[in-house]
């Protein structure tokens, strides 16, 4: 049985179907803990001296936004002086054995949680998406449960560096207290800042915590944190395979053929949390942001 508690910024959907192979590569090392990786599943070149691409093309043509659409966003954003509300918060769901329950916190952020094993998807809790905290996009809906209400976190998927996906406040609030699994080319970031409980994952990799697996997989998307790092950290979709549950999670993605490439991979997807939002204008957004239309589409 499945619990849900949801959100309006992502949406979570149900579906099924495929299948692949496995092939056995090497560990990887944080501390004491030995984390067992594999190179599950194969995918096309997405990486050239250092920068990461789509291998696959996207139906809609992208056009570079001109520098008034950019002033124009941001202002709208940074004018907004109403204060972000709380949503009504009732409690995570009581999960019992073989169940999964999910709690939408606010934008990509959600709680994924069996009853020995709880994730956290792109946990962003700061006030704002920007490297600034007096300047940026300011969140209108405040998280619904705060970090230090969050209980056990055993494990972070991060989908890519963006930061209203890649929160700092975040990421240093649960620093080594979690294992953050992350997109290749991310795990310096963590590093820099004194996190090492960080695996790294190509798309196609699989790493094994306890009886759950975690596997990373492709997207639509792109990466960039400051003027100088465009694209040179990968983004990845993720599937946690747990007691017969598969729930898959992306962050930021384009509509493209990843979909259908990881339903021929993946048996059965129990749970699809995907996002609806960002995505106009089309021609400057769409490649990069399904609509709530393309995420219906994606699911089946």
């Amino acid at each position: 049985m499945i619990y849900i508690v949801l959100g309006l910024s992502m949406l979570l959907i149900f579906a099924g179907c495929g299948n692949g192979t496995m092939t056995v590569s090497q560990a990887e090392v944080e501390g004491k803990i030995t984390y067992p990786i594999e190179q599950k599943y194969i995918f096309p070149v997405h990486e050239n001296s250092g920068t990461f691409f789509n291998p696959w093309p996207s139906p809609v043509e992208r056009k570079r936004p001109v520098t008034g659409f950019v002033a124009k966003l941001l202002l709208k954003h940074q004018l907004n002086l109403n204060s972000p509300k709380k949503p009504a918060f009732s409690g995570f769901p009581e999960i019992k054995n073989g169940e999964v329950g999910f709690t939408f916190i606010g934008h990509a952020t959600y709680r994924i949680a069996w009853q020995d094993f709880v994730a956290l998807t792109d946990p962003f809790f700061s006030k704002r998406a920007s490297p600034f905290s007096w300047f940026g996009p300011k969140r209108k809906l405040l998280p619904a449960v705060f970090m230090e209400e969050m209980g056990r976190v055993d494990v972070i998927l991060i989908s890519h560096n963006h930061y209203d996906h890649l929160d700092e406040l975040a990421a240093r609030y649960w620093g080594n207290k979690a294992l953050f699994v992350v997109p290749l080319g991310l795990k310096k970031w963590f590093n820099e800042r004194g996190i090492t409980k960080v695996v790294e994952l190509d798309w196609g990799q699989q790493i094994t915590i306890g009886d759950a697996k975690i596997t990373a997989l492709p997207l639509m998307h792109w990466s960039k944190r400051k003027w100088s790092d465009d694209r040179q950290s990968l983004w990845a979709a993720y599937v946690i395979q747990k007691d017969g549950k598969n729930i898959y999670f992306a962050g930021d993605t384009g509509y493209g053929p990843v979909f259908k490439t990881t339903g021929e991979l993946i048996k059965s997807i129990d749970a699809a949390i995907l996002p609806i939002g960002g995505y106009e204008p089309r021609d400057v957004l769409g490649q990069n942001h399904i609509n709530p239309e393309e995420a219906v589409q994606a699911l089946l």
